[in-house]
């Protein structure tokens, strides 16, 4: 097992429990790995102390790459992600030419404009892989690097990263961080490093073998090589070159339109499991509401469903196997609210007019 530059002293104190025979573990989840650390369990945990926690009850894992079918409804439901899906698909294929090899991919960049559903794209596709997935908001991450790379014990709201955390939580490897609004993250002052900062070493795998979280410091090393990255971003014009250049990048175009029925059907069977109504009530879509669709975003197509599903409930009577039509008026009065603009003063004079 590689040492990292733990000191002579440290390793010393801890002489016999290497000695001893550690308990039994359970079996890891997925492929069995060496520890992150470089060092036992046994031996990790007496390093951190009451610092963090580590589980001892299960040993370090990594997901392996999945079966190849799981791919196969999700361009159907995701056309525009296609090129991004055989992306996934060729390293998952890779992966399985080699037993005990984890899932592994690059770090995927996926750029458009909002309302192109990349974000909802991204969770599916973990949930798919059966992969620990953790989301980072960049535009709303004021903690700059610190969010994944943690801060000092000794400052007062001292805290682990994000990576470190997850490691100690899952005990896997290989999970995937998505970086939501990469191109919204805020840039730091002089004192404090931005998150890109972080991510040029974490994205590259030389470095990344050996990240060092600031709660714990640089006594303790740990290879976060292999975590997937999946970013999200409207615009390119505020990630730096440097950070761009460490991604694979994806133009994610509109839903064809040829495809709409399908998106207005799948939107609408999640909106419903979400409601837990599966099997109590059936939504119909006439097909000129469906067209009256068209012209907007699959952001604004779930907004739309959602408040027609919510307006023809109101027709729901107690009792299974109902059918609910969705009608186009109901979708064009969730229409007119968007577009009638602020409530404000003058709108409320017109209204007493």
């Amino acid at each position: 097992m590689k040492r990292y530059n733990i000191p002579k002293s440290t390793w010393s104190r801890f002489e016999t429990d290497k000695k001893t025979e550690p308990e039994p573990i359970s079996e890891a989840f997925g492929i069995s790995v060496e520890s992150p650390f470089g060092v036992p369990d046994v031996i990790l945990k007496k390093l951190l102390g009451e610092r963090l926690r580590i589980s001892e009850t299960r040993a370090w894992g990594a997901v392996p790459a999945p079966e190849i079918r799981i791919f196969d409804g999700l361009e159907g439901e995701f056309p525009n992600f296609s090129d991004v899906i055989g992306t996934i698909r060729t390293f998952s294929l890779a992966s399985r030419l080699r037993p005990g090899l984890p899932l592994r991919f690059p770090p995927l960049l996926l750029l458009g404009p909002p309302g192109l559903g990349k974000t909802e794209f991204v969770f599916e596709l973990c949930e798919r892989l059966c992969t620990p997935f953790y989301q980072v908001p960049c535009s709303s991450n004021s903690g700059g690097s610190m969010s994944l790379a943690g801060s000092d014990e000794r400052w007062s709201n001292g805290s682990p990263g994000l990576i470190l955390k997850t490691f100690l939580r899952e005990k896997i490897v290989n999970p995937v961080l998505i970086l939501d609004e990469i191109d919204k993250a805020p840039q730091m002052s002089h004192q404090a490093s931005s998150l890109h900062d972080v991510l040029l070493s974490l994205l590259e795998e030389r470095t990344s073998k050996a990240f060092v979280d600031e709660f714990i410091g640089p006594e303790l090393p740990f290879d976060a090589s292999r975590v997937n990255w999946l970013a999200t971003a409207n615009s390119m014009e505020t990630i730096p070159e440097p950070l761009l250049s460490r991604f694979r990048i994806f133009e994610i175009g509109p839903f064809p339109e040829i495809r709409l029925p399908d998106l207005v059907s799948r939107i609408l069977k999640k909106i419903v499991e979400g409601l837990g109504l599966e099997g109590t009530v059936r939504f119909c879509v006439q097909d000129e509401a469906i067209e009256s669709l068209r012209a907007r975003t699959a952001r604004e197509i779930r907004q739309a469903l959602e408040g027609a599903v919510a307006r023809r409930l109101v027709d729901f009577s107690t009792g299974s196997g109902q059918t609910l039509v969705l009608r186009r008026q109901d979708f064009e009065i969730g229409r007119r609210l968007e577009t009638r603009g602020r409530i404000g003063f003058k709108w409320r004079k017109e209204l007493i007019r």
